[in-house]
């Protein structure tokens, strides 16, 4: 690696000489006087460092342009070499390595090679920038991308790789990108194996002026087509997300998510939400959701119910489905979903005719403080609601402390006359 540095960096930093020795003729190159639009045919740039076909271009704008092709040592590999300069405070060096090439094969699985190596150094404005780009690293199947850039206020340094092998697990792609000029740094990977597939990003930022102990970190982990022992028992999705945020004033935040469905023989089970919120140590939010469904094939019939509980210890609206929406400080909610489907398929006349017949019940309770300082309260609902394709809706009764009222829909889409919504309130 060091050997590609020297060969790419040395000519770039001895052409930046030559600008500085020559500011009184743009036009003069390693001591020799170049009209643009000429070539030279080689110069010997520094010891082992030769240039050949050395091009000079003026620009509109008063300054120069050149080009050559470099060969370091004994290399036979050339290394394109690209200038471009308007005035000592801007200007921009470029010099490039083509190597074997994206369909180079290596000499043996082990071997490492290069295909692209890129270098940059400029200067905009009175302000110096370095960047290097490796591309295309081959080591067996797998390929990796290197960058780096350093400028005045920090530096960046990215790391990718596609396709690498480990065992019997394939490294899809990665990356890592460390930054000091934004104040992040983060890593994201996606792996194949036989038990399934899965997905990783991780990142911690600091914000400008932060002080040591202010960051935030986010953690998302997924997969799917996960198997286990045998082949009944699926999970056919799990995600999990993990977020810390420790503000400049103030307590920390730590936000957790998590969700996975499984499914054994013709059930699933599904964690539909299961969210955390902690703040300054108190919990201010917790969620659970969670259905179970059932595929009875001797009757065509889907079966499945949801469990959902919560509690919120900070002001919020909650909307329950049977009653007015509810103004709170803190509560408790929670319901029960059962419903049942008909899947219905018949042949008519030659033609297919499908539809889906669905009829569900739900019950609701909650217990919330409605003001600061106020008593807490209570509150029941239940309800049912259908739905067969082109009719479809619901009605409900709930109770609030001493309200009680009843509520209900209708959903009507006539195959000749469009969508229609009926609703009732205080039946």
């Amino acid at each position: 690696m060091r050997r590609y540095l020297i060969a790419i960096l040395a000519p770039a930093f001895l052409a930046l000489a030559v600008f500085g020795a020559s500011q009184a003729s743009a036009a003069e190159m390693f001591g020799q006087q170049v009209t643009p639009g000429s070539t030279i045919g080689s110069v010997q740039a520094a010891d082992a460092i030769r240039l050949e076909d050395v091009s000079v271009t003026s620009t509109s704008g008063g300054g120069v342009t050149a080009a050559a092709t470099l060969y370091a040592g004994t290399s036979t590999t050339p290394v394109t070499v690209s200038i471009t300069y308007r005035d000592l405070d801007n200007w921009t060096i470029d010099v490039r390595r083509n190597g074997a090439g994206s369909s180079y094969a290596p000499a043996s699985p082990t071997s490492l090679d290069i295909n692209d190596v890129d270098g940059t150094i400029a200067r905009t404005n009175g302000v110096m920038s370095y960047q290097l780009i490796l591309h295309g690293y081959v080591l067996g199947d797998a390929t990796f991308d290197m960058t780096a850039y350093i400028d005045a206020t920090g530096w960046v340094a990215t790391s990718v790789v596609e396709d690498l092998e480990i065992g019997g697990m394939t490294l899809t792609h990665a990356s890592v990108e460390v930054s000091t000029i934004d104040a992040f740094a983060e890593l994201t990977a996606s792996l194949e194996t036989d038990g399934g597939n899965f997905d990783v990003d991780i990142k911690a930022t600091k914000p400008g002026n932060a002080t040591p102990d202010q960051y935030t970190l986010s953690i998302d982990f997924t997969g799917a087509e996960l198997k286990g022992a045998s082949t009944s028992f699926t999970v056919n999705s799990f995600a999990f997300h993990y977020d810390v945020t420790t503000p400049s004033s103030g307590c920390t935040t730590i936000d957790s998510q998590a969700t996975m469905s499984i499914t054994m023989g013709s059930t699933t089970y599904a964690l539909d939400d299961v969210h955390v919120i902690v703040t300054c140590s108190t919990l201010t939010t917790f969620e659970f959701s969670v259905t179970v469904s059932h595929e009875q094939k001797w009757n065509n019939v889907t079966k499945s119910g949801t469990l959902s509980v919560a509690w919120y210890g900070t002001p919020g609206t909650f909307r329950p489905q049977f009653a007015k929406p509810i103004g709170y400080q803190q509560g408790f909610f929670g319901s029960v979903d059962l419903s049942a489907t008909r899947h219905f398929s018949r042949k008519y006349q030659g033609r297919h005719f499908r539809r889906d017949v669905t009829i569900g019940i739900g019950f609701a309770a909650t217990v919330y403080q409605p003001s600061p300082g106020a008593a807490f309260t209570g509150g029941a609902g239940a309800g049912g609601a259908f739905d067969a394709n082109r009719v479809s809706g619901g009605i409900g009764c709930g109770v609030l402390g001493d309200d009680f009222r009843c509520s209900g829909r209708l959903r009507l889409n006539p195959k000749w006359a469009g969508v229609y919504h009926h609703t009732w309130d205080d039946l």
